[in-house]
C-alpha cells in the first residue's frame, strides 16, 4: 500500500548507503588480512629465491609478484651497481651508467631479504644466480 511504499522510499537511500560503506570496510579488512598473512608466511622464507614478474614500477622501487602469488618490493637503493632513473611514461627504471632496465612484465629471480609484519611489507633483492 501507499503507506508502506512511502516508509521504504524514505529509508532505502540511507540503508543502501550504509550497506555500501560496510561492504567497502569489509573488503578493505579482507585485503589487509590477506597482506598480513602473506607477510607472516614469507617470514619463513627469508633468503629463499623465487621466480617472479615485475608487476609495478615506481620512483622508489620495483614491485615483483613471485610465483607463489606474494608481492614484494625491491627498493631502488637495493638495485645493483647503478643510479636508476624513473620513466613515468614507460613505467620503467633505467640504470644511468649500465643501461639496465626494469619494466612491467619483465621476468626476474628475487630473494626475500626482509619482512615487516607491522608495516605489512616484504623486501626483495634481485637474485644473482
Amino acid at each position: 500500500d501507499d503507506k508502506r511504499i512511502s516508509h521504504y522510499k524514505d529509508r532505502l537511500p540511507l540503508v543502501s548507503k550504509q550497506s555500501s560503506e560496510r561492504e567497502r570496510r569489509a573488503e578493505e579488512a579482507e585485503r589487509e588480512t590477506v597482506k598480513l598473512k602473506k607477510v607472516a608466511y614469507m617470514e619463513n622464507h627469508l633468503g629463499d629465491v623465487f621466480d617472479g614478474i615485475i608487476s609495478g614500477v615506481t620512483s622508489w622501487g620495483v614491485y615483483v609478484e613471485m610465483s607463489n602469488t606474494v608481492e614484494g618490493m625491491i627498493r631502488v637503493s637495493d638495485l645493483p651497481y647503478d643510479f636508476y632513473e624513473y620513466d613515468e611514461n614507460a613505467y620503467s627504471l633505467t640504470g644511468k651508467d649500465s643501461g639496465r632496465r626494469y619494466c612491467i612484465g619483465q621476468l626476474m629471480r628475487v630473494r626475500v631479504i626482509r619482512t615487516n609484519v607491522f608495516e605489512k611489507t616484504i623486501d626483495l633483492e634481485e637474485a644473482d644466480e
